[in-house]
């Protein structure tokens, strides 16, 4: 079939630019890369070299992070992170090492699917797999826990 080799070439590049993508009025994920390609007919944004914020109604930041490219769908805002991802979340703060990291957007849910991960926050460090993680409810639960810590933090009242 000839339309299968058919090379695929973004509709606008942007080379070392801030790139802002509204998801409603006020909500916004705001990249940083050295180049972003933008394709309308397939409705995904790429980013190389990306420095991310996913940026709330507010204004304030709710998750920032980095990767070596970013790929979102401009219609559901699901996002897939690769290479050397870094994902915080704000608050608290909550911190996501790993290769590979989906975003469901609509279910507020980052996975790693069976991909190795290590997480950092104020109750402890975590290695392991399959990271399921409903941020919007500040749920995280993995398929193989490897190593992990546990901090005992004092209630201050």
């Amino acid at each position: 079939d000839k339309k299968d080799d058919i090379i695929e070439h973004p509709d606008i590049i942007l080379n070392s630019a801030t790139y802002k993508i509204n998801r409603n009025q006020n909500d916004y994920i705001l990249l940083n890369s050295c180049k972003i390609e933008i394709y309308n007919k397939k409705n995904t944004t790429v980013a190389k070299d990306a420095i991310f914020k996913f940026v709330n109604e507010n204004g304030e930041n709710e998750v920032e992070g980095k990767c070596d490219e970013m790929s979102i769908n401009t219609d559901n805002y699901n996002v897939l992170f690769t290479g050397n991802v870094t994902f915080s979340i704000l608050d608290p703060e909550f911190n996501i090492y790993c290769e590979k990291l989906s975003w469901d957007d609509k279910n507020q849910l980052l996975t790693t699917q069976d991909q190795d991960v290590s997480v950092e926050s104020e109750i402890g460090k975590f290695e392991g797999s399959g990271l399921s993680a409903k941020i919007n409810i500040r749920y995280f639960e993995f398929n193989q826990i490897k190593k992990g810590e546990l901090y005992w933090i004092k209630n201050s009242t």
